[in-house]
């Protein structure tokens, strides 16, 4: 296996384990959080490609938009959705 291909799969496990919570300094966003416990450096590397954010030393990470469109076409190719 490829390091693209454990980071795709990684983004995708993300995303299917992800959930959305409001942001509270601006009532009405939302952002889609994850739990962010995978190799680091897949995350790095999802980091760099801009589809996830805040590799800080929280436990969670943000998914961008373009990180859970590319997610999406992910689940298509691999799950069938």
């Amino acid at each position: 296996m490829t390091d693209k291909n454990i980071t795709d799969l990684t983004l995708l496990l993300m995303y299917l384990t992800a959930w959305t919570e409001p942001v509270l300094q601006d009532p009405g966003r939302e952002v889609v959080r994850t739990w962010k416990g995978y190799s680091v450096k897949a995350l790095y590397d999802l980091h760099i490609e801009g589809l996830i954010d805040a590799l800080g030393n929280g436990k969670s990470a943000l998914i961008t938009e373009a990180g859970r469109e590319k997610a999406r076409q992910l689940a298509k190719k691999h799950l069938g959705k």
